[in-house]
C-alpha cells in the first residue's frame, strides 16, 4: 500500500472550517479513483498560518515532524503559495535529514507560475512539480514510481468528473456554521496583469456542473450557514450565475449572506437589473475589485474601469439598500501617495461606505512581475506571513508608502475623508 501525505499551509480564520476547499477538492478526487485503499491511501495535515508569527509556525512544523513517522510515507505533496514559500527548502531540508527517501512533490500558485528550469534550480531536493489544478496530477504523483530526475506534470482537469468535497463528506459541514467557501467556477477571461486567478495561458473559465451547485445549495440550506464566500473571481460573468441565484431565491436563503466577488462594468442593461433584482432577494453582498479610478494607472494594469459607469452604480446600489464594498490596490506601477488619494476620494463621494485596500504583491508568471524593473519596483518582507510587497517605485517612495499602508488600514465601513 502506498501511503501519501498532504502537507499544506493555509489561511484558516475564525469561524472557518478546518479544511481548506482546494485541499478538500483534491482529497475528494483521490478517494474517487478505485485505487484508493487498494493502492495508495492519503493523508492530510493542514498548518495554519493565520495571523500566526514566523517562529510560531515554525514551531507547529517542528511539532508536526517530531510526532510524524515520515519514513511510513512514499509521497509528501506540499503546497507552494506567496505566504509560505520562503520556508519550502528549509522544510524540505528537514525532511531529507530526518531520513525520508521517497517522493517530494510541489504544487500551487508559486509552481504553477514558475519557469520549469528555475523550479529545479530553486527546490534541488524536490523530484515532482504539479503545474495547474492539481485533482489529477497529484493522483498520477502518487501512483508512480519515485523519478530518477525532476519532473512535472501538468494534467488536463474534467471540471465534470470533480466530485464536490461537501457532497461526498470530505469536508463537513456542522450545523449552524458561521462560514464556508463555494465555488461554481475557477479561472477569469480577463487580464489584469497583476493576478494570478486566471489560466495565465490559456485565459479560460472552467465552470462546475449547474447540478452540483444546486446541491451543494440545498446542502447549505439544510446546515443553516450563517455566511457563504462564493470565491469565483468574476462570479457574474455569463449566464449561468443568474441560474445560481434563481435556485438560491427557491430555497428561500433568509438566513444566509452571500458574497459575490463582481465585476461592476458587467452591471448594466436588463442582464444587470435582472442580476440586482437576484440580488436584492437573495440577502447577497457585492465585492468590486476596482483597484485604482486613476486612467493611467489602471490601463498600465490592464484593469479598465468606467468611472461615469462606476460612479452611477454605486449610487444606484445604494438607492436599493444593496451591500456592497470597493477595493483598491495601494503600491500600483505610475502610482502616487496623492493618486491614491484621489481613488479613495471618488469612492467616497460616490457613496461607498466599505472601502478595503491591498498592498501590491508580484505573482510570479503575471506580465507585472516581469515588468518590475521597468518601474523600478523593490520589494520588501513586511508583516506576519513574511510576504514580499512592493514598497517603493518611480513613482513613490518608500515613506510614501507607508503613508498610503497607514490610509489603508484605516479605511473599512467607518471612515472620515482623505485630506
Amino acid at each position: 500500500m502506498k501511503k501519501s501525505l498532504i502537507l499544506s499551509f493555509d489561511l484558516i480564520r475564525p469561524g472557518e472550517l478546518n479544511n481548506s476547499l482546494a485541499i478538500s477538492s483534491m482529497l475528494s478526487y483521490l478517494k474517487k479513483s478505485n485505487e484508493y485503499g487498494n493502492t495508495f491511501t492519503c493523508h492530510h495535515e493542514c498548518i495554519n498560518v493565520f495571523e500566526q508569527a514566523i517562529k510560531k509556525v515554525d514551531n507547529n512544523i517542528q511539532l508536526f515532524l517530531n510526532k510524524t513517522s515520515l519514513d511510513s510515507y512514499e509521497t509528501i505533496a506540499i503546497s507552494a503559495y506567496i505566504w509560505n514559500e520562503h520556508i519550502l527548502n528549509p522544510l524540505i531540508t528537514e525532511i531529507r535529514n530526518r531520513g525520508f527517501r521517497g517522493k517530494i512533490v510541489l504544487g500551487g500558485y508559486q509552481i504553477t507560475y514558475s519557469r520549469k528550469n528555475q523550479l529545479i534550480i530553486d527546490y534541488p531536493q524536490c523530484d515532482i512539480f504539479i503545474s495547474g489544478y492539481a485533482e489529477v496530477g497529484l493522483l498520477e504523483a502518487i501512483l508512480i514510481d519515485k523519478p530518477q530526475s525532476p519532473i512535472h506534470i501538468n494534467k488536463v482537469v474534467s471540471f465534470q468528473d470533480l466530485p464536490s468535497p461537501y457532497l461526498t463528506g470530505d469536508l463537513i459541514i456542522p450545523k449552524n456554521h458561521h462560514m464556508i467557501r463555494l465555488e461554481t467556477k475557477r479561472g477569469c477571461p480577463y487580464r489584469c496583469n497583476f493576478c494570478a486567478h486566471r489560466d495565465l495561458t490559456k485565459n479560460r473559465m472552467h465552470k462546475f456542473e449547474l447540478e452540483r451547485t444546486f446541491k451543494e445549495l440545498a446542502l447549505i440550506k439544510q446546515k443553516e450557514i450563517h455566511r457563504v464566500n462564493v470565491l469565483d473571481p468574476v462570479f457574474n460573468v455569463g449566464r449561468e450565475h443568474l441560474d445560481v441565484m434563481r435556485e438560491m431565491v427557491r430555497l428561500n436563503f433568509s438566513q444566509t449572506t452571500f458574497t459575490f466577488q463582481t465585476r461592476p462594468e458587467l452591471i448594466k442593461n436588463k442582464t444587470g437589473e435582472a442580476f440586482l433584482d437576484l440580488v436584492e432577494k437573495t440577502n447577497s453582498y457585492l465585492e468590486f475589485g476596482v483597484q485604482t479610478v486613476i486612467e493611467k494607472e489602471f490601463k498600465k494594469i490592464n484593469r479598465p474601469n468606467n468611472i461615469t459607469h462606476l460612479a452611477s452604480l454605486f449610487n444606484h446600489l445604494n438607492e436599493r439598500n444593496i451591500e456592497f464594498e470597493v477595493s483598491l490596490i495601494y503600491g500600483l506601477p505610475l502610482q502616487t501617495l496623492e493618486s491614491f488619494k484621489r481613488s479613495i476620494d471618488f469612492l467616497m463621494k460616490n457613496g461607498c461606505s466599505k472601502i478595503f485596500a491591498f498592498p501590491l504583491m508580484l505573482l510570479k508568471g503575471t506580465e507585472l512581475y516581469s515588468q518590475k524593473d521597468d518601474f523600478n519596483m523593490n520589494e520588501s518582507t513586511t508583516g506576519a506571513y513574511n510576504i514580499p510587497l512592493v514598497t517603493s517605485s518611480n513613482s513613490y517612495t518608500e515613506s510614501e508608502w507607508l503613508k498610503m499602508k497607514e490610509i489603508a488600514d484605516n479605511l473599512g465601513p467607518i471612515m472620515k475623508r482623505v485630506a
